[in-house]
């Protein structure tokens, strides 16, 4: 996973915009604020960019359009978007391809979960990929994935952990259908099992 972001402060640790490349490329990704911003994006090799719920609506169909020009994705970030429901009818009509659930750190520490936004989202069926970020760690891999999430976003659960390559490994099987590891001891355990 390669990401095209400024460098972000979570907590006194700094994400660096540099490819974990211990756990495989997967794609590139980048959050944009402009239309311009996204054609350097994709011109550069990104596959998806995000654009936030909360933009004016022409410079989400911007990057949308920008998007479809180069073969890529456009998310739609629903973070802080008062009528989620409303926003995702509206992106889903001009063309998004993702729409974002996500839930800040700010408002995880008030104690909010993607849940029942991922339930609203994928409740109405409008066929687009759905991603989910805020609070996703291993214990709850399977259950976002399972309640409709197509691309299933770790943030703390990977560069919070003592190994984040293993975290990372740990949750991306998870997401493609497999069962939490249990680490170290979880692998042995199925070694001799």
């Amino acid at each position: 996973f390669s990401a095209m972001t400024s460098n972000v402060d979570h907590g006194g640790i700094t994400s660096e915009p540099t490819p974990l490349s211990s756990i495989g490329q997967l794609g590139s990704y980048a959050v944009v604020a402009s239309t311009q911003n996204n054609r350097i994006f994709y011109k550069a090799g990104a596959d998806i960019c995000t654009v936030l719920g909360t933009a004016d609506i022409g410079t989400i169909k911007g990057v949308i359009d920008a998007a479809n020009k180069y073969g890529k994705k456009a998310q739609v970030d629903l973070i802080n978007v008062a009528d989620k429901k409303a926003r995702t009818q509206e992106v889903a009509k001009i063309g998004a391809h993702i729409i974002g659930v996500h839930t800040g750190l700010d408002q995880q520490a008030a104690g909010q979960t993607p849940f029942a936004d991922l339930a609203m989202v994928a409740g109405l069926k409008l066929g687009l990929d759905i991603s989910v970020a805020g609070g996703v760690k291993a214990s709850t891999a399977a259950q976002v994935r399972d309640a409709g999430a197509t691309i299933i976003v770790a943030g703390a659960a990977i560069y919070g952990a003592a190994d984040p390559a293993a975290s990372a490994a740990e949750i991306t099987a998870i997401a493609h259908g497999g069962k939490k590891s249990g680490g170290l001891f979880g692998w042995l355990k199925g070694l001799f099992s």
